[in-house]
């Protein structure tokens, strides 16, 4: 089979959905070597992920074609390589391909939660974009949560396949001493509770700074609130947002970490916390999982289908509910040992190789129509 897969959203700008498409293209290209990938890869910047170390594999054919938005280059690439199906990752304008497509829509939050796009009209584009992406072609989406909120907008896919992400190797608890050895570099305060992610509305993190307000201010004494992540400039920040509640203190907003970083910062907190309101996947709650981080999360959206069993659960839009669990894992440390010890069961579960072979199978249904003219 000869597979397109549109690499053009590995780039800092999608954090998110690159870190997707690079580690499901990566394992697709590792398992399966009888079949040949050409990876559509972008010109913009990209610090994260190595695309040219995709090339090293024999099976791997990578093109630099420009944007997300450069369509007639990438669609003129695609044809020439007489592909049998193409992949594009997230939603937008199909490419001109003359191969049966393949899209992943991960989410719908700015329809969940209109705040992270206010505009009426671009909401409205969004929601057109999103159907015009999956009309005549096969749907992936990482959760049922996901699948249930498409089929409600809805779309006329050609079918719609739930397949959940995978966690990467390198996410694993790290020792006592590289966790310190990165709070000195970061100039952490331990111990610690973590939140990874951006400032978006949908992230919530106003009525998590709110619930740090709420806990005794021997406990902040104690612990610091730590954010990671690149800011949005739009919204308030984690620092403004402490500065108005009175705990700038105790809140430490890290910026962008780097990769390497992630599993020690992930393993070297008392519990990570993440109290979104709309997440497709909801991938860091499994990251800090295999970190061996207890976690506690929203019991909304994906959250509750993603997190299992391993997970403290509580309501996002309350920030006394949001207290009450962090107050827990920082009074409790049995329950931090069994949530601990339960997020890394649970998120071993999850691999690149499992979401890899079920989508191998969305691919192998999508040309089979062809296959028997």
């Amino acid at each position: 089979m000869r597979i397109a897969f549109d690499g053009r959203y590995i780039t800092d700008h999608y954090p998110g959905v690159g870190r997707y498409a690079y580690n499901l293209v990566k394992a697709l290209a590792d398992g399966w070597p009888q079949h040949s990938f050409l990876v559509l890869a972008p010109t913009a910047g990209n610090s994260r992920y190595v695309l040219e170390a995709l090339a090293v594999l024999p099976n791997v054919t990578l093109t630099t074609v420009g944007g997300p938005h450069g369509q007639w280059k990438a669609a003129r690439a695609v044809n020439r390589w007489h592909a049998d199906v193409l992949h594009r990752p997230h939603f937008g304008l199909a490419l001109l391909a003359r191969c049966p497509a393949v899209v992943t829509l991960h989410d719908l939050t700015p329809l969940a939660v209109p705040e992270t796009m206010p505009s009426l009209l671009a909401r409205s584009v969004f929601r057109t974009l999103v159907q015009l992406s999956a009309r005549g072609s096969a749907v992936i989406t990482g959760s049922q949560a996901a699948a249930d909120e498409l089929l409600r907008l809805p779309i006329q896919a050609r079918e719609l396949t739930v397949v959940p992400h995978g966690v990467e190797a390198r996410f694993q608890p790290p020792s006592r001493q590289q966790t310190a050895a990165l709070a000195d570099q970061l100039g952490l305060r331990q111990p610690y509770f973590l939140h990874m992610g951006t400032n978006k509305p949908h992230k919530n993190i106003a009525n998590l700074v709110a619930a740090w307000e709420q806990l005794p201010e021997v406990l902040r004494r104690r612990y610091s609130l730590v954010f990671g992540g690149t800011p949005d400039v739009r919204y308030p920040t984690a620092a403004a947002l402490a500065a108005q509640y009175g705990v700038s203190e105790s809140v430490h907003e890290l910026g962008a970490i780097a990769e390497a970083d992630l599993p020690a910062l992930y393993g070297g907190a008392s519990g990570f916390i993440f109290p979104s309101l709309a997440e497709g996947f909801g991938l860091p709650v499994l990251e800090a999982m295999a970190c061996g981080c207890p976690v506690a999360c929203s019991n909304v959206s994906s959250l509750p289908e993603v997190s299992g069993e391993a997970a403290l659960l509580f309501d996002p839009y309350n920030a006394s509910a949001i207290a009450r669990s962090l107050l827990l894992l920082a009074e409790k440390p049995e329950l931090r040992s069994t949530l601990r010890q339960a997020g890394l069961e649970h998120a071993a579960r999850y691999t690149w190789q499992t979401a890899a072979t079920a989508t191998l199978a969305v691919y192998q249904r999508a040309i089979q129509p062809r296959q028997e003219v």
